[in-house]
């Protein structure tokens, strides 16, 4: 073998690592390749996450840990992006456009119920790079005169887990909206108050003079802008929590400022639990200060809101039931524990079981006031996880699902899991029916990758109606 032909065989790069072949080297005797073997597996993404997944139950303790740390690093990444959509259609029906926008990312598009008269023109996209999840259906529903509807998560299919959709129907809405990322805000209302005040004040106190937001003097005439606005997410994932709203801006068409001068303008939303998860949250809204004469327009209003996004991961934990009174053992790192069951009444059997309680509170979700109004929240203090029947299902020898409701949380033991009593409604769900009541057989837990997001939304140039009288 000559030289030049050696040195091309070793400098020439070598096949590309697999994504099993990266996780197997998570349990390399060397440090080195451990660490540059989770980089790459890191930088794979969303590609090597079946293969980092099958790890998490790996005999290795060092696999084991190193593909729980990829895993949320990985999730957590991937629900901080936009969802990219390439739109290359020609003359192409809404079916075959819907069916094309539902493959990436498991966003999941449909018509909305009920939708009769669902348009039959063709549509022409084509955009050079892949857009924005957002940004696409923008464009569908522009091609085609349509408009969309964001659903809560329907009930899973069995083993399936939450499964949000956005919904189209015919006839265009517009809307001021702004994006960040995978989440939407939406403009959805403005409201225009004056007020007179006939309640006298103190011109002096103790303390000086009253502040006049607060305790205006008697006559004092006010003025009050209020935005109403919505929040969406892509039906890929859900909304949980959100935080207080900093309001980082806020000027109407003539540049007047809509905030106080002398503080930071905070919206106490505080820090709302979605139970279940959902995928719009309605009735948001900024009370913004109000010149005397009205706003016609809103140049800029510029906010800033911490929002936690969650979605169900790819495999769901299963724990079998045992008449002996235990579970078989679950998977390494199962959150799910079979406690017991009592099936005295055998249509209406309870179910006990644990689930490991370690989900906490982001800190930053709250830049003002907590969870409850009480400052602990704000340092991370574990809350109690999502248990609902999207989340968590009961199901037969035969694998239909067995309704559920929850009886008083028992509490949590000595090791910090939380105990849950379920009762059970194992009678046949067809009236009439003389089959025997359903068999508890296994629990499907469906547990959330998350990611907080301090998400950054602005509005420009929003046209203001004021009502003229006469």
């Amino acid at each position: 073998m000559n030289l030049a032909l050696a040195l091309a065989l070793i400098l020439s790069p070598g096949p590309a690592d697999s994504p099993g072949d990266l996780v197997k080297r998570l349990g390399s005797a060397r440090f080195a390749d451990r660490e540059a073997a989770s980089e790459k597996l890191e930088a794979l993404g969303e590609i090597g996450l079946p293969a980092i997944e099958a790890a998490i139950d790996d005999p290795d303790p060092e696999v084991r840990i190193r593909a729980s740390g990829l895993r949320s690093r990985v999730e957590v990444a991937s629900l901080r992006r936009p969802t990219p959509v390439k739109l290359d259609l020609e003359r192409a029906t809404i079916n075959r456009a819907i069916a094309s926008f539902s493959a990436p990312g498991g966003c999941r598009i449909c018509w909305a119920p009920g939708a009769a008269d669902k348009p039959a023109n063709l549509i022409s996209l084509h955009e050079p790079a892949t857009v924005p999840f957002w940004t696409a259906i923008d464009r569908i529903c522009g091609a085609g005169d349509l408009h969309y509807l964001p659903s809560g998560p329907k009930t899973s299919r069995i083993g399936g887990g939450p499964q949000p959709c956005i919904y189209l129907a015919p006839g265009a809405e517009e809307r001021p909206r702004a994006d960040f990322g995978p989440i939407r805000m939406e403009m959805v209302g403005i409201r225009q108050y004056r007020s007179i005040n006939l309640v006298p004040h103190p011109t002096e106190g103790p303390d000086g003079p009253p502040d006049p937001f607060v305790n205006p003097p008697f006559g004092a005439r006010h003025a009050s802008l209020s935005v109403e606005l919505r929040m969406l997410v892509e039906p890929r994932m859900l909304i949980q929590r959100y935080g207080d709203a900093l309001v980082v801006e806020a000027v109407d068409g003539k540049g007047r400022k809509l905030t106080r001068e002398d503080l930071p303008h905070v919206e106490r939303w505080g820090i709302a639990l979605q139970i279940p998860s959902h995928a719009c949250v309605e009735g948001l809204s900024l009370r913004l200060l109000c010149p005397i004469q009205p706003v016609r327009s809103i140049g800029r209003l510029s906010l800033r809101v911490p929002v936690e996004v969650v979605a169900p991961r790819r495999t769901p934990w299963m724990t079998r039931i045992n008449r002996a009174g235990k579970g078989d053992s679950p998977r390494i790192g199962s959150p799910v524990r079979f406690e017991g069951i009592d099936e005295t009444d055998r249509q209406f059997p309870r179910l006990r079981f644990s689930l490991a309680s370690n989900e906490r509170i982001p800190q930053f979700l709250a830049l003002g006031g907590g969870l409850d109004g009480n400052g602990d929240d704000r340092e991370g203090r574990p809350v109690r996880p999502e248990v609902t029947p999207d989340v968590l299902q009961v199901l037969d020898g035969r694998g239909q699902i067995i309704p559920w409701h929850e009886w008083p949380t028992v509490g949590d033991d000595d090791s910090g899991r939380l105990m849950l009593d379920l009762q059970l409604d194992a009678r046949s769900p067809r009236p009439g029916d003389d089959q025997p009541p359903s068999i508890p057989d296994r629990i499907i837990y469906h547990e959330y990758a998350r990611s907080t997001i301090m998400a950054s939304f602005e509005f420009r140039d929003v046209v203001a109606p004021v009502e003229e009288r006469p």
